[in-house]
């Protein structure tokens, strides 16, 4: 899949993605002498108190990590001031519900990854993630203001 995507100039029609990272923290090799591409990278089992762990990535890399202990896996899922999309891979549909209510992310994928293209769910972080929600019914509710109106006639 990874191979799919092409790292290019956005504004080429045959392009995949445009650079997503500014500088190189660790993994995936650089594409090209222009620019900040870099390949799709996977992370396995790195520091939980890594800066890949604890800050936002947006670029073609993952990040996975195993836990045995489910209360500890929330606690330092959590521990981040970030919070916009988190995935959970499990084959218990019951863990992937408790696991989901409980993570501190706008967004959870189970079984699957940010999910592209869905213009109608309601997007935005929470904790220091996102600015607002974008799509959906909830997205005007950035930039408006509700109020109330009361009449004695």
């Amino acid at each position: 899949m990874s191979e799919a995507r092409r790292a290019s100039n956005p504004l080429d029609s045959d392009s995949s993605r445009g650079p997503q990272v500014d500088k190189m923290q660790l993994g995936g090799s650089r594409i090209g002498d222009v620019g900040y591409f870099v390949e799709p990278t996977i992370l396995l089992d790195a520091p939980e108190d890594s800066k890949v762990m604890k800050e936002e990535i947006f670029g073609p890399v993952v990040c996975i990590n195993t836990f045995t202990d489910e209360k500890d896996v929330i606690k330092l899922a959590n521990d981040t001031e970030f919070g916009l999309f988190a995935s959970v891979f499990t084959k218990d549909v019951s863990r992937a519900w408790r696991l989901a209510k409980a993570l501190e992310a706008k967004a959870i994928g189970v079984n699957c990854t940010s999910p592209v293209g869905a213009m109608d769910v309601p997007v935005g972080g929470w904790k220091q993630s996102g600015d607002g929600r974008e799509f959906g019914k909830y997205c005007t509710d950035y930039w408006t203001e509700v109020k109330a109106v009361f009449f004695a006639l």
